[in-house]
């Protein structure tokens, strides 16, 4: 009897120490998982915080090159529309030169126009005056045949050599006139021509 009394004694104390072993164990690994838990948040936050400063440089850096970007391109801008104003410049003055010079081809056409009017109306009076030549000497030709005829008769003793000899005097005078007309025709074509000549030449 006694020995069953011991037995369950050191049963007892066994138990106790196992149940104490236990609970000891358990504080341990509760101890353990906690610092375990602190450990991991710990890493959350730093990594969390890494997160956060990486996301910040590349923001800042995005800032940065967009800012960049956006200077240049203003730069461009900038240039450009100084370059399109100096081009709008060029072409105004180019345009203006082009009216003044049109101008002056104008005024000098004009001028042209108007000689060539003038001389125009010249030619034509001197070809009024050529074909009245023409039928001048046509009347001139007769005139010859007549003072050929009034020469052969005053040669021949013809009783009316006076009467030939006045109108032989007549055509004479008349000849002489016909040809200080056509003297003054050929100065005045000669004038002509010297006008023309300039013309000529520009065209």
């Amino acid at each position: 009897m006694p020995d069953i009394v011991e037995l369950e004694r050191r049963i007892t104390a066994a138990l106790d120490r196992i149940s104490q072993g236990l609970e000891q164990s358990a504080a341990k690994s509760a101890e353990a998982a906690e610092r375990e838990a602190e450990r991991e948040a710990e890493r959350e936050a730093a990594t969390q915080a890494a997160i956060a400063a990486a996301t910040e440089e590349a923001a800042q850096k995005a800032t940065e090159a967009a800012q960049a970007e956006l200077a240049q391109a203003s730069a461009d801008q900038q240039a450009s529309v100084e370059e399109q104003s100096a081009v709008e410049t060029e072409l105004r003055e180019a345009l203006e030169a082009e009216r003044a010079t049109n101008e002056n081809l104008t005024n000098t056409g004009q001028r042209q126009e108007t000689r060539i009017d003038r001389l125009q109306r010249r030619v034509n009076r001197m070809t009024r005056r050529l074909e009245a030549a023409t039928l001048e000497n046509l009347r001139l030709q007769g005139l010859v045949d007549a003072l050929r005829e009034n020469n052969d008769a005053l040669r021949a003793g013809d009783t009316e050599a006076e009467d030939s000899m006045s109108v032989d005097e007549a055509m004479r005078d008349e000849l002489a006139d016909l040809r200080a007309r056509r003297a003054d025709d050929l100065a005045e074509l000669d004038e002509i021509m010297a006008e023309l000549a300039p013309l000529v030449k520009e065209a």
